[in-house]
Formats: C-alpha cells, structure tokens, sequence
C-alpha cells in the first residue's frame, strides 16, 4: 500500500528486478489514477441513482397531485373523498406546501360541511403546519373558517372572512366561507350576498351554488333555488351534494310525490355508502328530509323518530330540531316542542328562524308565551340585530303584550329605519293590538308598499283578522284569501296554509255564509287534510 501511495519507487527494487520498476510504475500509476476515477463514478452513479429516483418521486408526487385536483372539481362528498383517497397515496403530503394547503381545505370541508371525524385532526394540522410556515394562502384561511364553524364558532370565522374580503380578497372560497358562517348563524339574506359576490368571482366552484340554493331555501326562495341546483345538475347530472338538496327543496315545496321522494332519498343513501367514508351531516341531511316528507303526509310520529335519528348523526341539524318542535307541538306536546326549539337555539343563538317557528307552532296550540321565551332568548344573545325586533313586536301583539309590542316595533323602527317594511309591519300589528284600528290600515298599506317581491301573505293575513275585528266581513274575506293563495303559490308550511283556509273560511260564513256553504265546507276540509297529511 506504501509503494502505492511513493511519488517514486526506491532504486533497489528497480535493480532487483529488472523490468519490475516499469512494471510497478504502470502499475502504481494504474491504481492511483483508478481509485479516484472508480470513485468518482461510484458518486456519479449514486447520485444518478438518486436523481432518478428524486425525479420519479418528483413525478409520482405531481401526477398526484393533479389528479387529486382534478377529481375534487366536482366539489361535492362524492369528489371530496376521491381527492382525499389519490391524496393519501403520496405519503406525507405536509413535505410540500401546496399539498398541504390542498388537504387543509379538503380535510376542513370533509369534517366541517360532512361530519368526517377522522378529518378532524388533519385539518387541524394542515391548519398549523400551513399557519407555522406563514403561508399566506386562501386555503389556509378558508380551512380554518371551516372548521371555527364546524366547532360552533361562526362568528369568528365570519369575522376573519369579512376582514379578508374587506382587504381586496378576491377568492371566491373566501366568500363562500363568510356566506357558511352567515347561514350557520342564521342569516340566510346576507349568506345569500355573500354568495353571489363570489359566484360573480369564479361560476365554477359548485359548494357556491349549494350553498345559494340553502340560502334561497331559508327564505323561503325556491324558484330561486330551484334555478341555483340547475347551474350544477346540467353538468353534473351526478353530483351527491346537489341532489341531496334537490330531494330537500321538492320536500319543502311538496313538488314531488312522497313515495318517490322516499325512493330517491334511501338510493342516494346506498350511492353514498358505496364511496366508502361516513358522512354523518349527509346522511343527517337525507334523514330529515324523510321526517318532513312524513310530517307532510300526517305521520307525525314517524317524523319525530326520524328527527331523532338525524339529530344524532348531526348534533347541529337544527333543521331537525325544528321539524321535531312542530311534530310534537301537533300533538299537543308544547312543553317537549319548547326543548326541541330550545336545543336548536343552544345551537345557533341568534337564529331568528327558529325564534319564528316556535312560535308560529306553539302560538296555534295557544301557548304563543312559549314561543315569546324563544325570540326573547335570540334578542338578548345580540341585542344590536335589528331583524329581531319585528317578529318579537308582533309575537308580544298577538299574545296581548301591547305595551311590549309597543316598544319592541319602536325599537325595530330605530334599529332598521322608518321606511323599513319589516318595522312598519310590527308597528301596524302593535297598533292593531291597541285597538288603533285605522292608523294600523294606514300602517298595512305602508308596509305593503315598502316591500317588494309580490304579494306579503303574512300582512295579509294579520289584515284579515283586523277587518274581522271591525266586522268588515267582506274585507276580511279578501285579505284572507290574499294570504291563503300567496301561501298556496310560494308553498309555505302546510300549518299556515291551514291556518290560512281556516280564517277565509271564518271570514266568507260571516259574510255570505248562506250563499257560501258549499266553498266554506271545501275550505275547512282543505285545512284538516293539508293538517293530517297531504
């Protein structure tokens, strides 16, 4: 080893053996110039090897990755839990920022809009790691809103998204966040804002059209909604989330037959567990559309059991809540109906809709104080809501508060305006309860003129009860026809139309009842079919 490393071979071993120092010199210099280049190449190989294999690492990752992309543009559960699958063949995805914002988003939704328990804690890291890196990016942002809401804290979500869209923001995930955040708060007007400012940024991204048709369903919009599912069902005659909503609207219109709504609810329950990964709120969703279509048909008891059924798979289905309060409230059970309100606003409590379904069902059943507990509870979880104010007026109007009612439609006037046609309808109705027979009409027309929109059935019928209380028999008989046929045409709950026929009926028989026996026998048997099932 020693002769190999000499710059020079000693003479004696060149003359010991001749030839040898040739020999040994070729030799030496063989292997001190081999090693290194062995070497060399052995490095150049192994880094090849690893070139190649970062490369083809590089490229499996990527290819991915886009197919990931890809398959979630469907943006419903169905695409959602694909994406996630071809997401989980690349490993760890946090070795790379942009799969990691990509699952953010993905694992968000799938636990906060679906109910996904195990994407929960990979939200919640995607989250942090994205946040711990500084990556300032829309995914991170909107994943995080999805989950505040998913823990029950839409206010803070709406805040962070409201911020961002104040900055310039313009991501239509961002919008469609605020608008979640709206809706689970109960403000389907603003969530519907909310969601065509970011339908106006990018038409493509479907959770922005289901979440329009929600927003128009709470407002009792359904054309509107109708129209919203049809910008995704034309190009995607398939997607989950869509005709899930679909069945939802039918049920709620009762456009569709029942044993049908039925059939296709319990398919579209088989096609989803087929994707292989439980979607609680989905099959909630399905759930409840089933006990409605049952409280519709009369089978109140059957409604009950599948609220409760729903309410256990999605504890914060308050939809399922209230369709349990007005099963229990037509069975005279108004103490159980309160809880079940009670547990829908422990949920959302500022959630006016539940406030007015209260007390619309428990007022028919002439326990309106009941209801009154309800819309109080709202009030004082945010006092600054203005929206609150009319429905409660009205409520103390009816149940013969007029000093509340008084001073509640003042307070709706100063927190929306004079002109605003929700005040002016609580101020007619605190009138009309004080006995303030014409300075109530004179308020009616005023509302009715600052609304826009068609026909206002619930002005209508209010109107209705002040002609009666006149003995206008005959005006009474228009204003609740009005109501009864506005209700009947944007289908309303089938107790309002009921109460809508009972009234006409009341009002016709005091005015041509002789002449009318006929129609006013048609009406109540309208109004005790539509009560036990239709």
């Amino acid at each position: 080893m020693s002769d190999v490393q000499n710059s020079k071979p000693s003479e004696e071993n060149t003359y010991n053996a001749p030839g040898s120092y040739k020999m040994g010199e070729s030799k030496g210099g063989f292997i001190g110039c081999a090693v290194p280049v062995l070497v060399l190449a052995f490095v150049g190989a192994l880094g090849l090897f690893f070139f190649k294999n970062t490369m083809g690492e590089r490229e499996r990752v990527d290819t991915l990755a886009k197919e990931a992309e890809k398959i979630s543009r469907s943006d419903d559960f169905a695409g959602l839990a694909a994406a996630k699958a071809k997401y989980t063949e690349i490993g760890d995805v946090l070795n790379e920022d942009k799969t990691t914002l990509a699952m953010a988003e993905l694992s968000s939704l799938l636990y906060s809009q679906y109910g996904v328990a195990s994407s929960k804690a990979p939200a919640e890291q995607y989250v942090d790691a994205s946040t711990s890196r500084g990556l300032e990016s829309a995914e991170r942002y909107v994943a995080d809103a999805y989950l505040k809401i998913a823990k029950g804290e839409a206010g803070l979500a709406e805040d962070r998204m409201t911020a961002m869209a104040k900055q310039g923001v313009r991501d239509a995930r961002i919008y469609h966040a605020l608008a979640e955040s709206l809706l689970a708060q109960g403000r389907a007007r603003e969530a519907q804002k909310a969601v065509e400012d970011g339908i106006r940024i990018k038409k493509g991204l479907y959770r922005l059209h289901t979440t329009h048709a929600r927003t128009l369903i709470a407002q009792g919009k359904y054309a509107g909604a109708a129209s919203a599912l049809q910008q995704i069902l034309q190009s995607n005659s398939g997607h989950v989330d869509a005709r899930a909503i679909q069945l939802l609207l039918q049920t709620i219109a009762r456009n569709g037959k029942p044993d049908r709504i039925d059939k296709e609810v319990s398919r579209l329950k088989d096609e989803i567990g087929e994707i292989g990964l439980a979607a609680p709120k989905l099959d909630a969703l399905l759930t409840y559309i089933s006990g409605l279509n049952a409280l519709n048909q009369g089978q109140v008891q059957n409604a009950i059991q599948a609220a409760n059924t729903a309410i256990a798979n999605d504890a914060t289905l308050i939809d399922a809540m209230i369709l349990k309060g007005d099963s229990l409230a037509r069975l005279g059970k108004y103490a159980e109906a309160k809880a079940s309100y009670e547990q829908a606003n422990a949920v959302s409590p500022t959630n006016i809709r539940i406030g007015r379904s209260a007390f619309t069902s428990l007022h028919r059943g002439g326990q309106g104080e009941l209801g009154v507990a309800i819309l109080e509870k709202i009030m004082n979880a945010e006092p600054n809501n203005g929206n609150i104010y009319p429905p409660l007026a009205i409520a103390y109007a009816k149940i013969g508060k007029v000093e509340a009612a008084k001073t509640t439609a003042e307070k709706a006037i100063e927190k929306l305006g004079d002109g605003h046609a929700d005040a002016l309808f609580a101020k007619a109705r605190a009138l009309q309860a004080a006995k303030n027979s014409s300075d109530a009409q004179k308020t009616y027309q005023e509302a009715l003129a600052a609304k826009k929109g068609g026909p206002w059935a619930d002005v209508y019928y209010e109107m209705g009860w002040l002609r009666m209380s006149e003995k206008d028999y005959e005006s009474a008989d228009a204003a609740f026809k009005m109501a009864t046929e506005t209700w009947e045409k944007k289908r309303a709950r089938v107790d309002l139309i009921a109460d809508g026929y009972d009234a006409w009926a009341g009002a016709l028989e005091a005015y041509r009842g002789r002449q009318k026996k006929v129609e006013i026998q048609k009406m109540r048997a309208k109004a005790k079919k539509l009560r036990v099932g239709t």
